[in-house]
């Protein structure tokens, strides 16, 4: 329990801190925005996926995603991987605020390190914490069959 704990507190160091929760939801609110603008752009101009909110474009995301991970060509289609990870977190919540009855973005406080904000969809009891998005996503072993983004959106479809 102590491994955990420790887990918790180092992943609460790593998020933003901001003077109150306003200021949290100022800042959030402007990242989920230049996000989703930049991802819109950068798909469109480079026809990745059909960019249209809908659950199937996640499976698409994903693939291209994976796609670009096997070829290292991030950089090829202006971004990073990193940046494209991220990307794909807020793309994702979207996708689930607006195709799942009842869910929403929240900006909360870390409960477990002070002054530590996070953002994520939630739904009812069920919070989803993304916001670094799926940073690392390749090197998840849960991942491998390349639909896991897709499997967390059934899971707010479930709950």
């Amino acid at each position: 329990m102590v491994y955990g704990l420790a887990l918790a507190e180092q992943y609460g160091e790593e998020l933003l801190s901001f003077e109150n929760k306003f200021a949290a939801n100022v800042y959030y609110y402007e990242y989920h925005q230049n996000q989703l603008a930049s991802f819109k752009s950068l798909c469109s101009e480079h026809e990745l996926f059909s960019f249209d909110f809908t659950p199937e474009s996640l499976l698409a995301m994903e693939d291209v995603y994976f796609e670009l991970c096997g070829h290292e060509a991030f950089e090829e289609v202006g971004t990073t991987q990193e940046g494209f990870e991220r990307a794909m977190g807020v793309y994702f919540g979207e996708v689930v605020i607006r195709n799942v009855e009842g869910t929403e973005w929240i900006v909360q406080e870390y409960p477990i390190v002070e002054g530590k904000y996070t953002m994520g969809i939630r739904k009812g009891w069920f919070t989803l914490n993304i916001p670094n998005g799926f940073v690392d996503h390749a090197y998840q072993p849960q991942y491998e069959d390349r639909c896991g983004i897709y499997r967390k959106y059934l899971s707010f479809v479930k709950s």
